[in-house]
């Protein structure tokens, strides 16, 4: 099921958190459905968190019980921690949205599918790593079993555990750093402009606040590490 083609076509796309329930709900004993880019808008602990999830796989066994999977579509050679960490946070989003409902379910799942290594058309001889190989033939098992894909791979996170930790330790924890960045005051947060911000929907507000306040961040590629030593020599100006 398409929900962002769907959202496209009724005009301002809005949550998805109602439709994925009413999914999770009306699925039968031995059915499953994967919700495309569902976009969830969840509140935990006091924290509004709102992302589009790629693929949610949604299953129920003979028994009645409800088996999620999340996965993160990457155009990457290889999964990489940023990846699962962002998956993570559409994990607890998830849960606390079924658990809100009072939608019970038996597994919640996440991985990431990734396009893997590029195949080298220069017709050089390519060294063979016995062990990447084999992560790559389990990987590939892993997307065609659970997804129905058979061009990429799948890396299933297991245990999420540390990452779900992770989470709790940046936003949604006690004292995590979400929270003491939104107690701080705002001139005391450190920052830098780098490519990242071009995307950034904050970006025309940074970049005034920069120029406004002489920030050193007009300084064309400084790094953070150099803006943060020229801060604890004094220098906080151009």
């Amino acid at each position: 099921l398409h929900l962002a083609h769907l959202a496209a076509s009724s005009g301002a796309r809005l949550p998805d958190n109602e439709r994925v329930v009413a999914e999770a709900t009306r699925l039968a004993p031995g059915e499953r459905i994967v919700l495309f880019q569902p976009r969830l808008d969840v509140t935990v602990e006091g924290w509004e968190l709102r992302g589009d999830v790629d693929l949610l796989r949604m299953a129920r066994d003979a028994d009645g019980g409800l088996h999620l999977f999340i996965a993160d579509m990457k155009s990457s050679t290889a999964a990489r921690m940023e990846h699962r960490l962002q998956v993570a946070f559409y994990h607890t989003m998830l849960a606390r949205l079924l658990d809100d409902a009072g939608v019970s379910w038996a597994s919640l799942g996440m991985g990431i599918l990734y396009r893997g290594k590029p195949t080298p058309d220069t017709g050089d001889e390519v060294a063979h790593d016995p062990a990447a190989e084999a992560l790559l033939t389990e990987h590939s098992a892993a997307a065609a079993a659970l997804l129905g894909v058979t061009d990429a791979f799948l890396e299933i996170v297991d245990p999420p555990d540390s990452y779900i930790e992770a989470v709790q330790d940046l936003v949604t924890g006690p004292g995590s750093r979400a929270d003491y960045v939104a107690r701080a005051r705002f001139e005391d947060i450190p920052y830098t402009l780098g490519y990242k911000c071009d995307g950034c929907l904050f970006n025309e507000f940074c970049m005034k606040w920069t120029a406004e306040h002489d920030d050193l961040s007009l300084l064309p590629y400084l790094t953070a590490q150099e803006k943060g030593a020229l801060h604890r020599a004094g220098v906080r100006r151009i």
